[in-house]
């Protein structure tokens, strides 16, 4: 409770001092150049893909939307040039980190530590900020190595990335396009991997899920490419930046998408009447003139996130069939090592009561496996999603699936671990095991990240990349 009373003082103090210098700015050039400097982001990396900043997306979006809500449309200071967005940048994305560290105390993911002696009865909002740093636990690390399966890195790490693959991006954009569209479905098949690294990592926390929330797109469209066709139909120029009269583009929009003026003004036209929806297309007033920015670059970020949420069933499918993929890495893993892998192993060739993902054996030691492939929830960062993925991970040994049921999750039985470990050791002849002892089999849960749990009720929980022999000798010494 201490960490999280210091985390809040942090962040009254910073938004004091974020507010008092957003009160000197004129609200609408500092959202042009938000604006700009977002879409000029995205142009550079569909020029020459390699790293997406994504850091850098979520900084400008979050900061369009503080402004809309808090900006002073009066403000006597206005944004220019770059230089004078200079201060007001720094401030704000020192508030983001305050912020997001708050989430992360709150979610038990890091702590508070004092630089020096404090009395939290005295303590002010600026000694908060000034007298204490956050530090991540151990749990915060693991995630953090999660991350890492959906390409997710700190910039220095995308670097190298990059320069592993710098011949593979040369013959990506050499590609000539592809003569037709691509449906729904092919697009997710093809993209997947893209698609969940967004999903995944602009969801990551509140904050994040708060400003990348698009779910009221499903209202306007069932395919992401009909808002990405939208934004095409005008003309892309490299060096300069598509405005849009406000009534031409709401006319245009009612046509393209079927739907009232009153609806497209709902869902699409972002401005001081309307800061609360995703701001894409942000109405300005700049120099006496009323005009919308058209992002085209960053509307097919936009587009590739989409087939997450707009098409989700797709993305549930294609998740599910990778599922399959990861259970034969586990087996190869194990075979690379010298065991004999029996896969998919039942009780019974057509009644079947349980199924045992993989069953591994080497020189005396036997693996009773079952695979966890499932991907990285929303909102990750959250003590809720924390349970979840405990939970999740005890469910398997404990014989508890969580499943969707009418909109909710429920949580169903289903044949535990336990009960697999104790078939095997009961069933042992099947596999060559008579000269093996039951103290030589042991259960573990294999998963695609890195496990928020490393043992429960004495079954290891493995990370697939921690699938070594040292491991797993130690395991059933």
């Amino acid at each position: 409770m201490i960490s999280i009373e210091i985390a809040q003082k942090r962040i009254n103090h910073i938004r004091k001092l974020w507010k008092t210098e957003l009160d000197k700015i004129q609200r609408d050039s500092l959202l042009l150049h938000l604006l700009v400097h977002r879409e000029t982001q995205a142009r550079k990396f569909f020029k020459q893909p390699g790293i997406l900043d994504i850091d850098s997306f979520f900084s400008d979006t979050l900061f369009i939307r503080r402004v809309l809500k808090e900006g002073n449309p009066n403000g006597a200071y206005v944004i220019d040039n770059t230089s004078k967005s200079e201060k007001i940048i720094t401030l704000f994305n020192e508030t983001k980190r305050v912020e997001t560290d708050f989430s992360l105390v709150k979610s038990k993911y890091a702590f508070v530590i004092p630089k020096n002696n404090f009395n939290l009865d005295d303590i002010s909002d600026e000694e908060a900020l000034s007298n204490f740093i956050i530090v991540s636990t151990e749990d915060h690390d693991k995630l953090m190595k999660s991350y890492e399966n959906y390409n997710l890195y700190s910039m220095e790490e995308a670097q190298k990335k990059q320069q592993e693959y710098v011949d593979e991006f040369e013959k990506i954009l050499k590609e000539k396009p592809n003569s037709r569209d691509l449906t729904r479905e092919e697009f997710v098949e093809r993209n997947y991997e893209t698609i969940n690294s967004l999903y995944t990592v602009l969801l990551r926390n509140y904050i994040y899920a708060e400003v990348f929330d698009l779910r009221s797109y499903k209202e306007l469209i069932n395919d992401p490419s009909r808002l990405i066709k939208f934004v095409n139909q005008y003309d892309y120029v490299p060096t300069a930046f598509t405005q849009m009269n406000v009534d031409e583009f709401i006319r245009d929009a009612r046509k393209w998408f079927k739907k009232s003026p009153l609806v497209i003004k709902r869902l699409l036209l972002c401005d001081e009447n309307n800061p609360n929806i995703f701001p894409l297309f942000v109405h300005l007033n700049v120099e006496k003139k009323d005009f919308i920015l058209l992002s085209q670059a960053f509307t097919a970020i936009l587009y590739i996130l989409l087939h997450a949420i707009i098409t989700k069933d797709l993305f549930d499918i294609e998740t599910n069939k990778l599922g399959i993929l990861f259970e034969d890495a586990v087996k190869k893993k194990f075979e690379e090592l010298g065991y004999a892998y029996y896969a998919n192993v039942t009780d019974h060739p057509t009644k079947k009561t349980l199924e045992i993902d993989g069953i591994a054996i080497k020189e005396g030691l036997c693996f009773v496996i079952e695979c966890k492939n499932r991907r990285l929830p929303p909102v990750v960062e959250s003590l809720e999603a924390k349970k979840i993925m405990t939970e999740d991970l005890q469910g398997v040994i404990d014989g508890k699936k969580r499943i969707p049921k009418n909109g909710q999750q429920v949580v169903i039985d289903v044949p535990s671990l336990l009960t697999k470990i104790k078939y095997v050791q009961e069933n042992s002849s099947k596999y060559g095991l008579s000269r093996i002892s039951k103290s030589k089999i042991a259960g573990i849960v294999v998963t695609k990240d890195y496990p928020i749990l490393s043992s429960y009720k004495g079954i290891n929980c493995l990370w697939i990349n921690d699938i070594v022999s040292e491991k797993l000798v130690q395991i059933l010494k």
